[in-house]
């Protein structure tokens, strides 16, 4: 659209539209940061191992309720046929 239509004082944004012009500065190098290897090889170990038991459990719990699942239904009760039996007086 070519035209935008007008925009009420109360409704405009607080912000500007458009960043106003401002100075580049050089930014500062950033000290590199001084991490233990033994303590960040800990933290590895540590995260697969504790996806690994939760993987074990969830398969675990999937099985159970698979075989759940495929156990055979409880045997259905067999009626009586009607008349079977003595007949009331």
């Amino acid at each position: 659209m070519s035209h935008s239509p007008p925009v009420p004082p109360a409704n405009q944004s607080p912000y500007p539209r458009v960043e106003p012009p401002h100075e580049h500065h050089d930014s500062p190098v950033a000290p590199s940061p001084t991490v233990d290897r033994a303590s960040s090889e800990r933290r590895v170990r540590t995260g697969i191992a504790a996806a690994l038991g939760i993987g074990a459990i969830a398969a675990l719990v999937a099985g159970i309720v698979a075989a759940n699942r495929q156990s055979p239904a409880s045997p259905a009760r067999k009626r009586k046929p009607k008349g079977s039996g003595k007949k009331k007086r």
